[in-house]
């Protein structure tokens, strides 16, 4: 043997890490959890502009949603009351007096849905 002795032998094994560290792994955690609060605040922020618009515009159109029912409904009458004259003839309102009740709604006469027409193109023809 050597006059000093041996060298002392490294039993301990220093392996590599093999994962990953906690304070890495806490990061991911925090960072992903800050974008998930921040996407929903601003989803929800979005969607209570939405609704408020929505609402806004609704209140601002329904006039105008009403008049055009209205306007649908008065040219069903029309389109209804000339379609009666075409089939009964001249004495068409007596038969509507008779058979018909004024209150009952007049939905879309058949010519109206095959071909929609304004009151314009209504009264050239």
């Amino acid at each position: 043997p050597p006059a000093k002795g041996y060298a002392p032998i490294h039993w301990k094994r220093y392996a590599p890490k093999r994962t990953i560290p906690g304070y890495f792994l806490a990061s991911f955690y925090v960072g992903g959890s800050i974008y998930c609060i921040y996407k929903t605040m601003l989803s929800r922020f979005e969607e209570t502009v939405n609704k408020s618009h929505y609402y806004w515009m609704q209140s601002r159109m329904t006039p105008f949603l009403m008049a055009e029912e209205d306007r649908r409904m008065v040219r069903a009458r029309k389109q209804h009351e000339s379609d009666l004259k075409l089939l009964v003839g001249d004495e068409w309102d007596v038969h509507r007096r008779t058979m018909l009740r004024e209150d009952v709604f007049v939905p879309y006469s058949s010519r109206e849905l095959r071909q929609l027409l304004t009151d314009d193109e209504r009264r050239e023809k």
